[in-house]
């Protein structure tokens, strides 16, 4: 506030302000970029979860979920895929199969694989009870799509998704469906 103050009051005096502020910040800048680089550091993401099984705490949508572990839950985005929005033909839909395949309380192995600051999210490989990855299903039954930006090189997924496709199974059987990213990118 002291420095708007001071840049409205120095702006009234033409090519002088400019000048004064400057000279204002230099001598205030051995307190204040240590304070900076401090709170930068202080302001690191938290690391990924450890890898484990958690139990299921509430699906979010089609490609988010939250689990649940010493009464704290955490959000995480499911890595290499990316599912319809809500607000998307058939995204509704994949978001309820998700909830089917994913009740409160279930099982799952978590491997996080980075954390998403933008979203304060971990994005993670998640494997049911029974040992199969859900990623991989979500895009095997045209749930999902493979997220080239973020899984370039996961040929698994990309040989999944080229069977759903052909297939014509869920988004797939669709024509008139927008790829997530570009809906996103529309609405915005």
């Amino acid at each position: 506030m002291e420095l708007f103050v001071l840049r409205f009051v120095l702006g009234l005096i033409p090519n002088l302000g400019g000048l004064v502020v400057d000279v204002f910040r230099l001598l205030l800048a051995p307190v204040w970029l240590p304070f900076q680089m401090l709170r930068l550091m202080l302001a690191r993401p938290p690391a990924c979860l450890p890898e484990g099984t958690y139990a299921v705490d509430y699906v979010c949508d089609g490609d988010t979920i939250n689990v649940l572990t010493e009464g704290k839950s955490y959000r995480i985005r499911l890595a290499g895929i990316d599912a319809p929005e809500k607000d998307q033909p058939m995204g509704e839909e994949i978001s309820y199969v998700v909830k089917k395949m994913l009740p409160k309380g279930t099982p799952v192995r978590v491997q996080c694989i980075d954390y998403d600051r933008k979203w304060k999210r971990h994005v993670a490989w998640i494997w049911d009870d029974e040992g199969q990855l859900i990623n991989a299903m979500l895009v095997a039954m045209g749930l999902a799509y493979w997220y080239r930006d973020f899984a370039p090189d996961d040929r698994y997924l990309a040989e999944l998704e080229a069977l759903a496709r052909q297939d014509r199974v869920g988004v797939w059987s669709r024509d008139d469906l927008v790829r997530p990213w570009d809906h996103r990118q529309a609405v915005s």
